[in-house]
């Protein structure tokens, strides 16, 4: 025999033999917001203790969730909560039996069941407030109801992930959300490959270009529409208009390009994409070049302080000045040091520069480059004026390609790298001399 009755919150105890023990915190959360809505749907089960008082044997979270609005004041102390008591003997039987037989509502159900309280009028804040979730959780359900009624039916029936059905929320156009589910083999449906199929024409938030100009925020601030994607991390989503993508991202690179030319280079220009013969270009690299005195003693100083304040950060000193000292102290180290390298003016004369962007997004300059007419030409000119000068003892010296002793030292240190390996792997080879002249031939 069960009985009915009202019992105060504050006599209500946790059941030992209730076999849910654990729960989430946002669990708790969700479930008191939705019974300050609309109070406590299911009875719980209890059996009686002394002294008046029952333990709750099913309903654990929603005793929690009580007490949870007991605690921040929203109900009452004595709160009447509808009970049904049972006998102490099925006390764990009926827990597990709640716990383990009942069935979680299906994600399809509770999407529509979200959209039907849409459609009702009540606003995505109000719903959230009421199932004590966020609004961002809101909008991807109703968007998740909004997708084509038989791509959906596909999800119900479990011939659709959840990801891909979240996929097609990038559109509203069922007909479109249709055509390429259907003309995705079985074996290519990613969700990524349904929001490029969707978003054929447009720029993904990720793309580099957008990274250039500072994010998809920046172009929407120019006026670009966008096209969200509700279930992408960082507020992603396309760009729409490729053109305006377009004249922002080239009004960024040619103010560098502009910024560049000051340095006196041939020609200069600018690319969103790095050609792909850059490689095959000839190359100049800047000379080294000693630091005033001033300079270097400034260079000095700054590097003991730079030591001082690594060393101070190294020792767990939590100290936000000295972190934002330091990152101070390298910008100026880097500066100084462009100083000791510069391009010789007749290398300025013959080479120019590319501005591009590399993989990150970030603006990249490559300076020195050499087209072959231009290669072409110092050939010439450097045969027509004597391409070798002649040593004391009648033998000729080529006049060959002088580099900066930062690249020599670098590719030396790498040649020297190679060959302790070969040796290693091969200790039976025969050593032979090897040396580098300076234009990084060979020499055996």
């Amino acid at each position: 025999m069960s009985d009915i009755i009202a019992v105060a919150l504050n006599k209500l105890d946790a059941d030992p033999k209730n076999v849910r023990k654990t729960y989430t915190k946002e669990s708790i959360e969700s479930l008191s917001a939705s019974i300050l809505a609309n109070g406590v749907i299911q009875n719980l089960v209890v059996r009686k203790a002394p002294k008046g008082r029952y333990l709750v044997t099913a309903g654990g979270r929603r005793l929690a969730a009580l007490n949870l609005l007991s605690e921040r004041g929203e109900i009452a102390s004595d709160y009447a909560v509808n009970v049904i008591v049972r006998e102490a003997g099925d006390a764990t039987e009926l827990s597990l039996t709640e716990n383990v037989m009942r069935e979680a509502m299906h994600p399809a159900d509770q999407f529509e069941a979200f959209k039907a309280l849409f459609d009702e009028g009540k606003s995505i804040k109000d719903i959230a407030a009421r199932f004590g979730t966020t609004e961002i959780i809101v909008s991807r359900r109703l968007a998740l109801a909004k997708v084509s009624p038989v791509l959906f039916a596909a999800f119900r029936a479990e011939d659709m992930t959840f990801e891909q059905l979240a996929a097609f929320t990038i559109t509203d156009d069922h007909v479109r959300q249709e055509e390429v589910w259907n003309a995705l083999p079985s074996w290519d449906r990613s969700a990524n490959t349904i929001k490029r199929r969707l978003a054929a024409d447009e720029v993904p938030a990720s793309d580099k270009r957008l990274t250039l100009i500072g994010g998809i925020e920046a172009y929407e601030a120019a006026g670009g529409p966008v096209r969200r994607d509700l279930f992408a991390e960082q507020g992603g989503g396309f760009a729409c208009d490729s053109g305006l993508l377009e004249k922002l991202v080239a009004e960024k690179l040619e103010a560098e390009a502009e910024t560049v030319k000051a340095e006196g280079w041939k020609w200069v220009e600018w690319c969103a994409q790095q050609p792909d013969n850059i490689y095959q270009m000839g190359r100049v690299y800047p000379q080294r070049i000693d630091l005033s005195d001033e300079d270097q003693a400034k260079l000095d100083a700054l590097t003991e302080r730079y030591d001082e304040l690594a060393a101070q950060i190294d020792a767990d000193q939590e100290d936000e000045a000295a972190e934002a000292a330091l990152s101070a102290v390298e910008q100026e180290i880097a500066v100084l040091q462009k100083r000791e390298e510069a391009y010789r003016d007749e290398d300025l004369a013959m080479s120019g520069a590319i501005i591009t962007i590399d993989h990150w997004g970030k603006l990249s300059v490559l300076r020195g480059l050499v087209r072959d007419e231009d290669k072409k030409k110092a050939e010439a000119t450097e045969g027509k004026q004597g391409g070798a000068t002649e040593e004391a003892d009648g033998s000729s010296k080529s006049t060959g390609l002088t580099h900066s002793a930062a690249l020599i030292e670098d590719l030396t240190a790498q040649k020297t790298a190679a060959l302790r390996v070969e040796l290693a792997n091969n200790p039976g080879v025969t050593t032979r001399k090897c040396w580098i002249c300076p234009t990084f031939e060979n020499v055996w």
